[in-house]
């Protein structure tokens, strides 16, 4: 493996920065995805737009450009996240303030909703997207003061609630029961970090918030084999030394850390981990797969790429997916402004296949959605 350069998560604040489509799809048994989704931020300093590569299992077949090449346009300059809920696929572009909604199939655009349009700063800068019920659910840093949650209806992509959550929220998850957790990341400054804990049914309630110690830069949640885990992103000393990023387990307001880790994804049962600090000298990056329900944690010795940028497990199958920029053949860091790549691997961490994604790949989505 080549040497890495991963950029922390505070020097990157004013592009996108989401990992991966966390939220488990309670489906069926029989249910089977038919491709992936990789969204790609671009490169926002080089005037790169974001993109989203769609990924066909039938044929085995990548497109770049999928969104630009289905509707003539570019999607924006930071595509942060994307997800299937029912027949439609779900694109969140925050430096523009819209969400796409598409056909998961045709990419083709259905209609554009522009967040600010019906709540006004609460919808300012969208960031992540998570389904319920009727509704899809997106986090916005809001007016910085405060950061929310805001809900569409998906019969008419009408407004809905909104939810005031913390500071500059990132990652949500919605279990079963609509418990809604929400990851306000606090931008990274680590002096109001913490998780709102939420009911996705009853907007009027304040909910509540998890603090602590070990809540520094709350950044994804999931859930898996039952329980609710949080990834938090540490802090970095004084020469941006990544330290502390954790997977921890949460039990009412009680944080148990599982394992070190920097990025993750979630399937029905198991977690994917990524251990890849910013630090210098560099560090080799670590992967694992968590077991929810008996908490072993597997070492994946097989699975390396050049410098992991977004995670992805298949939530039909398992399968692995792990995004990375592709290392400069003269630096041997990573290069910033050419197109990455997506490794795929078994759920025990055999490499089966990869393929090439857009620039700046950052979070990774698979459409479940039944063909009409």
């Amino acid at each position: 493996m080549k040497k890495s350069l991963i950029i922390p998560a505070a020097a990157l604040l004013l592009a996108s920065c989401s990992d991966d489509n966390n939220t488990v799809i309670f489906g069926p048994s029989d249910l089977h995805a038919a491709g992936a989704y990789v969204v790609c931020s671009g490169n926002f300093q080089n005037q790169i737009p974001g993109s989203v590569t769609s990924f066909d299992f039938a044929n085995s077949e990548a497109t770049l450009n999928a969104f630009q090449s289905a509707n003539d346009r570019v999607i924006g300059t930071s595509v942060d996240d994307a997800f299937v809920y029912g027949d439609k696929l779900f694109i969140v572009s925050t430096e523009e303030n819209t969400i796409e909604v598409c056909d998961p199939f045709t990419l083709l655009s259905i209609k554009q909703i522009k967040t600010t349009d019906g709540f006004g700063t609460k919808g300012n800068k969208p960031r992540r997207v998570a389904g319920y019920g009727d509704k899809i659910y997106v986090t916005t840093y809001g007016d910085d003061a405060s950061g929310y949650v805001i809900s569409y209806n998906t019969a008419d992509y009408s407004t809905a609630d909104s939810f005031t959550a913390g500071s500059y929220p990132e990652g949500l998850v919605i279990l079963p029961d609509g418990k809604m957790y929400v990851a306000n990341s606090d931008y990274g400054n680590g002096i109001n970090p913490s998780v709102s804990v939420l009911n996705a049914a009853a907007p009027a309630e304040a909910g509540t918030k998890i603090t602590g110690d070990e809540i520094k830069n709350p950044f994804d949640l999931y859930y898996a084999g039952g329980k609710t885990y949080l990834l938090d992103r540490g802090s970095y000393d004084a020469s941006w030394n990544q330290t502390g990023a954790s997977l921890y387990e949460i039990s009412g307001t009680t944080l148990t850390k599982k394992a070190d880790a920097t990025m993750a994804a979630a399937g029905a049962d198991k977690i994917f981990i990524c251990n890849a600090p910013f630090h210098t000298p560099v560090l080799e990056p670590t992967y694992y797969l968590f077991d929810a329900t008996t908490g072993e944690l597997t070492q994946l010795s097989d699975v390396k790429v050049d410098s992991p940028a977004a995670v992805g497990v298949d939530p039909t199958t398992g399968e692995l997916f792990l995004a990375s920029y592709k290392a400069d053949p003269v630096t041997g860091y990573a290069n910033y402004t050419g197109n990455g790549y997506v490794a795929r691997y078994t759920l025990t961490g055999k490499y089966t296949s990869q393929f090439t994604c857009g620039v700046g790949p950052m979070a990774i989505s698979f459409n479940t959605a039944a063909k009409k």
